[in-house]
Protein backbone atom coordinates (compact mmCIF):
# COMPACT_ATOMS: atom_id res chain seq x y z
CA UNK A 1 0.00 0.00 0.00
CA UNK A 2 2.97 2.25 0.48
CA UNK A 3 4.65 1.82 -2.57
CA UNK A 4 1.39 2.78 -4.24
CA UNK A 5 0.97 5.85 -2.81
CA UNK A 6 4.21 6.82 -3.53
CA UNK A 7 3.75 6.00 -7.05
CA UNK A 8 0.61 8.24 -7.12
CA UNK A 9 2.32 10.74 -5.51
CA UNK A 10 4.93 11.22 -8.18
CA UNK A 11 2.50 11.49 -10.90
CA UNK A 12 0.61 14.22 -9.59
CA UNK A 13 4.07 16.02 -9.09
CA UNK A 14 5.04 15.28 -12.92
CA UNK A 15 1.82 16.59 -13.73
CA UNK A 16 2.70 20.34 -11.93
CA UNK A 17 6.48 20.00 -12.94
CA UNK A 18 8.78 18.63 -15.75
CA UNK A 19 10.33 14.88 -15.32
CA UNK A 20 11.73 12.28 -17.29
CA UNK A 21 10.22 8.83 -18.41
CA UNK A 22 12.57 7.42 -16.14
CA UNK A 23 11.17 9.54 -12.89
CA UNK A 24 7.38 8.69 -13.98
CA UNK A 25 8.68 4.50 -13.94
CA UNK A 26 11.07 4.40 -11.19
CA UNK A 27 10.26 5.45 -7.34
CA UNK A 28 12.36 7.24 -5.56
CA UNK A 29 14.76 4.75 -3.62
CA UNK A 30 13.67 2.18 -6.46
CA UNK A 31 16.52 0.38 -8.29
CA UNK A 32 16.95 1.72 -11.93
CA UNK A 33 16.80 -1.00 -14.64
CA UNK A 34 19.62 -1.36 -16.81
CA UNK A 35 17.97 -1.19 -20.04
CA UNK A 36 16.70 2.32 -19.28
CA UNK A 37 19.35 3.57 -17.66
CA UNK A 38 21.32 3.11 -20.80
CA UNK A 39 19.33 3.32 -23.77
CA UNK A 40 17.10 5.97 -25.71
CA UNK A 41 13.91 5.45 -27.53
CA UNK A 42 14.41 4.47 -30.64
CA UNK A 43 14.45 6.95 -33.84
CA UNK A 44 12.47 7.35 -36.42
CA UNK A 45 13.85 6.47 -39.97
CA UNK A 46 12.58 9.16 -41.35
CA UNK A 47 14.02 11.74 -38.50
CA UNK A 48 17.64 10.35 -39.12
CA UNK A 49 19.89 13.50 -40.62
CA UNK A 50 23.38 12.23 -41.58
CA UNK A 51 25.81 14.90 -40.47
CA UNK A 52 29.39 15.37 -42.42
CA UNK A 53 32.67 14.97 -40.68
CA UNK A 54 34.13 17.77 -42.02
CA UNK A 55 32.41 21.19 -43.32
CA UNK A 56 30.81 21.55 -46.44
CA UNK A 57 32.68 23.80 -49.11
CA UNK A 58 30.40 25.77 -51.69
CA UNK A 59 31.71 26.64 -54.74
CA UNK A 60 31.63 30.77 -55.08
CA UNK A 61 30.42 31.59 -58.32
CA UNK A 62 32.09 34.64 -60.64
CA UNK A 63 32.08 36.30 -63.77
CA UNK A 64 34.69 33.96 -64.96
CA UNK A 65 33.37 30.78 -64.07
CA UNK A 66 30.05 31.93 -66.04
CA UNK A 67 30.33 30.70 -70.18
CA UNK A 68 30.18 34.04 -72.32
CA UNK A 69 27.18 34.46 -74.25
CA UNK A 70 28.12 34.95 -78.14
CA UNK A 71 26.10 37.01 -80.43
CA UNK A 72 25.11 35.45 -83.76
CA UNK A 73 24.42 37.97 -86.72
CA UNK A 74 24.48 37.18 -90.56
CA UNK A 75 27.25 38.40 -92.97
CA UNK A 76 26.02 40.60 -95.80
CA UNK A 77 26.98 38.76 -99.29
CA UNK A 78 26.11 38.50 -102.79
CA UNK A 79 25.35 36.10 -104.55
CA UNK A 80 23.82 33.39 -102.95
CA UNK A 81 24.44 31.47 -105.10
CA UNK A 82 27.95 31.59 -107.65
CA UNK A 83 27.84 29.76 -110.71
CA UNK A 84 31.29 28.64 -112.27
CA UNK A 85 32.83 25.59 -113.77
CA UNK A 86 35.45 23.42 -112.52
CA UNK A 87 38.77 25.04 -112.32
CA UNK A 88 37.85 28.01 -112.43
CA UNK A 89 37.48 30.90 -109.74
CA UNK A 90 35.94 33.80 -108.48
CA UNK A 91 34.57 35.86 -105.99
CA UNK A 92 31.36 35.83 -103.32
CA UNK A 93 31.38 39.81 -102.15
CA UNK A 94 30.99 40.08 -98.70
CA UNK A 95 29.44 43.77 -98.28
CA UNK A 96 29.89 43.73 -94.36
CA UNK A 97 28.91 42.40 -91.10
CA UNK A 98 25.38 43.58 -89.65
CA UNK A 99 25.89 45.37 -86.77
CA UNK A 100 29.77 45.63 -87.16
CA UNK A 101 30.71 48.68 -85.24
CA UNK A 102 34.65 49.76 -85.81
CA UNK A 103 34.52 52.49 -82.92
CA UNK A 104 33.44 49.71 -80.46
CA UNK A 105 36.19 47.55 -81.65
CA UNK A 106 39.28 49.60 -82.91
CA UNK A 107 41.80 47.61 -84.35
CA UNK A 108 39.73 44.53 -84.17
CA UNK A 109 40.01 42.04 -87.26
CA UNK A 110 37.67 39.29 -87.71
CA UNK A 111 38.73 35.50 -88.06
CA UNK A 112 36.92 34.40 -91.26
CA UNK A 113 36.46 30.43 -91.59
CA UNK A 114 35.04 28.14 -94.08
CA UNK A 115 33.13 24.83 -93.57
CA UNK A 116 31.56 22.58 -95.88
CA UNK A 117 33.30 23.19 -99.26
CA UNK A 118 34.30 19.80 -101.37
CA UNK A 119 38.40 19.05 -101.09
CA UNK A 120 38.62 20.43 -104.51
CA UNK A 121 37.30 24.24 -103.57
CA UNK A 122 39.36 26.32 -101.22
CA UNK A 123 38.00 29.69 -99.74
CA UNK A 124 39.89 32.82 -98.28
CA UNK A 125 39.04 36.32 -97.67
CA UNK A 126 40.24 39.35 -99.33
CA UNK A 127 39.62 42.27 -97.53
CA UNK A 128 38.87 46.06 -99.09
CA UNK A 129 41.70 48.51 -99.75
CA UNK A 130 40.01 50.84 -97.93
CA UNK A 131 40.82 49.73 -94.56
CA UNK A 132 37.66 47.82 -93.80
CA UNK A 133 38.28 44.73 -92.35
CA UNK A 134 34.47 43.27 -92.76
CA UNK A 135 34.01 44.15 -96.70
CA UNK A 136 36.17 42.21 -99.68
CA UNK A 137 35.79 39.50 -101.69
CA UNK A 138 35.58 35.61 -100.51
CA UNK A 139 37.48 34.04 -102.97
CA UNK A 140 36.42 30.75 -103.98
CA UNK A 141 39.09 28.12 -105.62
CA UNK A 142 38.22 24.96 -107.65
CA UNK A 143 40.36 22.05 -109.48
CA UNK A 144 39.48 20.88 -112.84
CA UNK A 145 38.72 17.67 -110.93
CA UNK A 146 35.39 19.33 -109.06
CA UNK A 147 32.26 17.19 -110.31
CA UNK A 148 29.40 19.52 -111.30
CA UNK A 149 26.81 19.58 -108.59
CA UNK A 150 25.50 22.32 -106.00
CA UNK A 151 27.87 22.49 -102.55
CA UNK A 152 26.32 24.62 -99.68
CA UNK A 153 28.94 25.38 -97.74
CA UNK A 154 29.05 28.32 -94.07
CA UNK A 155 31.27 31.29 -94.14
CA UNK A 156 32.07 32.68 -90.42
CA UNK A 157 33.48 35.46 -89.20
CA UNK A 158 34.20 36.01 -85.51
CA UNK A 159 35.64 38.75 -82.90
CA UNK A 160 35.84 37.79 -79.43
CA UNK A 161 32.04 37.62 -77.80
CA UNK A 162 30.41 37.95 -81.80
CA UNK A 163 30.00 35.82 -84.67
CA UNK A 164 28.94 36.42 -87.64
CA UNK A 165 27.52 33.25 -90.49
CA UNK A 166 26.25 32.78 -93.69
CA UNK A 167 25.43 29.70 -96.05
CA UNK A 168 25.85 30.52 -99.62
CA UNK A 169 26.02 28.07 -102.15
CA UNK A 170 28.60 26.95 -105.02
CA UNK A 171 27.05 25.82 -108.00
CA UNK A 172 29.65 23.96 -110.52
CA UNK A 173 28.20 23.15 -113.93
CA UNK A 174 29.24 22.23 -117.58
CA UNK A 175 31.95 24.44 -118.82
CA UNK A 176 31.57 25.52 -122.66
CA UNK A 177 34.85 26.87 -124.11
CA UNK A 178 34.41 30.09 -126.23
CA UNK A 179 34.58 29.06 -130.19
CA UNK A 180 37.89 30.67 -132.08
CA UNK A 181 37.79 32.14 -135.16
CA UNK A 182 37.61 35.77 -136.94
CA UNK A 183 34.75 38.26 -135.92
CA UNK A 184 33.74 41.79 -136.47
CA UNK A 185 31.80 44.02 -133.64
CA UNK A 186 30.39 47.49 -133.57
CA UNK A 187 32.05 49.75 -130.72
CA UNK A 188 28.20 50.40 -129.89
CA UNK A 189 27.94 48.66 -126.43
CA UNK A 190 30.41 50.32 -124.65
CA UNK A 191 31.41 49.69 -121.10
CA UNK A 192 33.56 51.37 -118.19
CA UNK A 193 36.60 50.58 -117.34
CA UNK A 194 38.82 51.98 -114.07
CA UNK A 195 42.52 50.97 -114.69
CA UNK A 196 45.31 51.52 -112.14
CA UNK A 197 46.47 54.61 -111.87
CA UNK A 198 45.53 57.86 -110.60
CA UNK A 199 42.64 55.92 -111.80
CA UNK A 200 42.66 55.92 -116.00
CA UNK A 201 39.28 55.64 -117.07
CA UNK A 202 38.05 54.11 -120.70
CA UNK A 203 35.25 53.38 -122.02
CA UNK A 204 35.21 49.62 -124.68
CA UNK A 205 33.87 47.40 -125.85
CA UNK A 206 34.03 44.17 -123.42
CA UNK A 207 33.73 40.66 -125.37
CA UNK A 208 33.60 37.64 -122.60
CA UNK A 209 35.68 34.62 -123.61
CA UNK A 210 35.67 31.59 -121.35
CA UNK A 211 37.98 29.30 -120.84
CA UNK A 212 37.90 25.38 -119.26
CA UNK A 213 40.10 23.03 -118.27
CA UNK A 214 42.66 21.07 -120.68
CA UNK A 215 45.19 18.69 -120.10
CA UNK A 216 48.26 21.14 -120.91
CA UNK A 217 49.32 24.73 -119.96
CA UNK A 218 47.88 27.16 -122.71
CA UNK A 219 48.11 30.50 -124.07
CA UNK A 220 45.34 32.77 -125.43
CA UNK A 221 46.35 35.34 -129.11
CA UNK A 222 44.57 38.02 -130.18
CA UNK A 223 45.03 39.81 -133.87
CA UNK A 224 43.47 42.94 -134.40
CA UNK A 225 42.80 42.15 -137.97
CA UNK A 226 41.60 46.16 -138.84
CA UNK A 227 39.61 48.76 -137.39
CA UNK A 228 37.49 51.45 -139.08
CA UNK A 229 37.13 54.85 -137.57
CA UNK A 230 33.91 57.22 -137.22
CA UNK A 231 34.53 58.32 -139.96
CA UNK A 232 34.47 54.72 -141.73
CA UNK A 233 37.87 55.06 -142.89
CA UNK A 234 40.54 51.99 -141.95
CA UNK A 235 42.41 53.27 -139.45
CA UNK A 236 46.35 53.03 -139.55
CA UNK A 237 47.03 53.44 -135.55
CA UNK A 238 45.57 50.02 -133.84
CA UNK A 239 43.31 51.10 -130.66
CA UNK A 240 44.56 49.86 -127.38
CA UNK A 241 42.62 46.44 -126.23
CA UNK A 242 43.29 44.96 -123.09
CA UNK A 243 42.43 41.38 -121.76
CA UNK A 244 41.36 41.01 -117.52
CA UNK A 245 39.86 37.68 -115.81
CA UNK A 246 36.59 37.94 -114.30
CA UNK A 247 36.08 37.51 -110.28
CA UNK A 248 32.13 37.80 -111.15
CA UNK A 249 29.58 35.44 -112.29
CA UNK A 250 28.13 37.19 -114.05
CA UNK A 251 30.54 39.88 -115.28
CA UNK A 252 29.48 43.35 -113.75
CA UNK A 253 28.43 46.02 -115.74
CA UNK A 254 31.84 47.94 -115.40
CA UNK A 255 35.37 46.53 -115.03
CA UNK A 256 37.15 47.62 -112.19
CA UNK A 257 40.84 46.73 -112.23
CA UNK A 258 41.19 49.89 -109.31
CA UNK A 259 43.07 48.77 -105.84
CA UNK A 260 39.06 50.20 -104.55
CA UNK A 261 37.09 47.69 -104.95
CA UNK A 262 38.05 45.05 -108.13
CA UNK A 263 35.90 42.63 -109.54
CA UNK A 264 38.65 41.43 -111.88
CA UNK A 265 42.05 40.35 -111.07
CA UNK A 266 44.22 43.79 -111.21
CA UNK A 267 47.32 41.80 -113.56
CA UNK A 268 46.51 42.02 -117.17
CA UNK A 269 47.34 42.11 -119.74
CA UNK A 270 47.76 45.03 -122.55
CA UNK A 271 47.83 44.74 -126.57
CA UNK A 272 51.09 45.51 -128.49
CA UNK A 273 50.51 46.78 -131.84
CA UNK A 274 47.79 44.89 -133.56
CA UNK A 275 48.16 41.61 -131.37
CA UNK A 276 47.55 40.41 -127.38
CA UNK A 277 49.17 37.28 -126.18
CA UNK A 278 48.69 35.49 -122.71
CA UNK A 279 49.33 32.80 -120.91
CA UNK A 280 45.78 31.61 -119.70
CA UNK A 281 44.00 28.78 -116.80
CA UNK A 282 40.43 28.06 -116.46
CA UNK A 283 37.77 30.86 -116.02
CA UNK A 284 36.41 33.88 -117.62
CA UNK A 285 37.97 35.98 -119.24
CA UNK A 286 36.85 40.18 -120.73
CA UNK A 287 38.72 41.47 -124.34
CA UNK A 288 38.12 44.93 -123.97
CA UNK A 289 38.53 47.45 -127.12
CA UNK A 290 38.92 50.72 -125.98
CA UNK A 291 36.82 53.42 -128.00
CA UNK A 292 38.07 56.74 -125.67
CA UNK A 293 39.68 57.46 -122.55
CA UNK A 294 39.51 60.14 -119.99
CA UNK A 295 42.54 61.72 -121.93
CA UNK A 296 39.91 62.46 -124.59
CA UNK A 297 37.76 64.29 -122.28
CA UNK A 298 40.70 67.09 -121.88
CA UNK A 299 42.31 66.47 -125.78
CA UNK A 300 39.55 65.42 -127.57
CA UNK A 301 40.65 63.19 -130.50
CA UNK A 302 39.62 63.39 -134.62
CA UNK A 303 36.41 60.90 -135.04
CA UNK A 304 39.13 59.69 -137.75
CA UNK A 305 41.22 58.49 -134.80
CA UNK A 306 38.45 56.32 -132.92
CA UNK A 307 37.10 53.45 -133.70
CA UNK A 308 33.57 52.88 -134.88
CA UNK A 309 34.16 48.85 -135.30
CA UNK A 310 37.07 46.43 -134.97
CA UNK A 311 37.75 43.18 -136.62
CA UNK A 312 39.88 40.29 -135.15
CA UNK A 313 40.56 36.90 -134.70
CA UNK A 314 40.65 34.99 -131.36
CA UNK A 315 42.58 31.68 -131.00
CA UNK A 316 43.65 29.18 -127.89
CA UNK A 317 47.05 27.72 -128.45
CA UNK A 318 49.26 25.31 -126.62
CA UNK A 319 51.75 27.28 -123.94
CA UNK A 320 55.34 27.97 -125.50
Amino acid sequence: MLRLQSTVLILITCVLTACSQQDILTPAGADTPAALSTRSPAASPTSTIAVPSSPVTVPTITATTLPTAVQMMPIDIMPETLILSAGEMACFWARGLTGWNSDTLPGTLPRWSFTGLPGEATAEFQGHTSGSPTIGCVRVATTCALAEGRYPFTITATVPGQTWQTQPTLDITACKEFEPGLYTQAMDDLKLVIMAGKPSYTNGLVIPLQVCCSAAPRRLRVILESATSETNVPMTEAPRFFLFYSLFRPPQGSIDAHSSKPNVEQTYQRSDGWSLEAAVRPGLYLLVFEHDSYIDVIHPRPPSEIPQSVTYRVEILPAQ
